[in-house]
């Protein structure tokens, strides 16, 4: 198994599978001129790749971290792993302490956001968007 690790947008490691990394990320570069001024793109093209590294999994299904990547990190020597969607997620345990914290408070109200969002998309997209969102946000 293969593995593409970056850096991520918070104190973490993104983990993804190469065609995972490939899907996300393509797309957003292919159109960039129309969503980033050039100094953006360039910026989160940095970023990202400049952290990019791919790595296989031994026998017994470990991966080795990357030294640099673990300070991104801040891990030490506890991690958590996390599934996000379609990444996973390495946080120094105690970053993600202090990260639940902060999010456990504002759950409610991105969650309200949220549905908003959702809600005004719905509306033109589709109708059952917007049922969904209606049910979340009476829910909410």
């Amino acid at each position: 198994l293969t593995f593409c690790l970056s850096r991520w947008f918070e104190p973490c490691i993104a983990v993804f599978p190469p065609q995972a990394w490939s899907e996300r990320f393509a797309p957003l570069f292919k159109n960039a001129d129309s969503i980033f001024d050039v100094d953006e793109q360039e910026e989160l093209k940095r970023f990202l790749f400049s952290s990019l590294t791919n790595v296989s999994a031994d026998k017994t299904g470990r991966i080795l971290l990357p030294d640099y990547l673990m300070q991104h990190a801040g891990i030490e020597k506890e991690l958590v792993l996390l599934g996000v969607h379609d990444r996973i997620e390495i946080w120094s345990k105690k970053a993600w302490e202090e990260k639940q914290d902060t999010s456990f408070k504002n759950m409610r109200k991105i969650a309200k956001n949220f549905a908003k969002r959702v809600f005004r998309c719905g509306e033109v997209v589709e109708g059952r968007f917007m049922q969904n969102a209606q049910l979340v946000g009476n829910y909410l």
